[in-house]
């Protein structure tokens, strides 16, 4: 997990999921700092099954290569927020397709659609669905944001 700390740069922190437990911090957001914790990683002996991690593709990159067997679970907060950028790209590409007088059914609906629709009033709610109605495209790309999130917080 990568955090900023002020205008020093970043730390990378390692934690164990399951208990906790800080296992290691590194300087910097780039694969290389994660270096030290490998080398804590061997003298240990322990076997890491599943690494939780951001998108960062550093990240990624060092896991594969130094822990090929692991299976890289990526987390929640960004891979809802990709599927928020692809729905906001076909909203936005709709919008650009209509006239002008259409554009007022689509337009300023950005932070409801992705919002979770459960934390909608109402109202929001109609509007959401009357404009997924209207065009298609963005109501299957708005459902299926709808059923990734709710299978990523679901508790299978």
């Amino acid at each position: 997990m990568g955090k900023r700390i002020g205008d020093k740069g970043y730390l990378t922190i390692v934690r164990d999921l399951k208990s906790g437990a800080t296992l290691f911090v590194g300087k910097g957001k780039k694969g290389e700092c994660l270096d030290g914790f490998m080398k804590k990683l061997k003298s240990s002996k322990a076997n890491i099954e599943f690494v939780a991690v951001d998108l960062a593709p550093s990240f990624t990159a060092w896991i594969k290569a130094n822990l090929p067997h692991a299976i890289i679970v990526y987390d929640h907060f960004h891979v809802i927020k990709l599927m928020n950028d692809r729905l906001n790209k076909v909203r936005r590409r709709i919008s650009r397709e209509l006239e002008d007088e259409d554009k007022g059914e689509i337009k300023g609906l950005r932070w409801k659609f992705n919002r979770n629709n459960e934390d909608l009033e109402e109202t929001a709610q109609a509007e959401i669905k009357q404009c997924c109605t209207l065009f298609s495209e963005l109501g299957i790309t708005y459902a299926l944001k709808e059923a990734l999130r709710r299978f990523i917080v679901s508790k299978i």
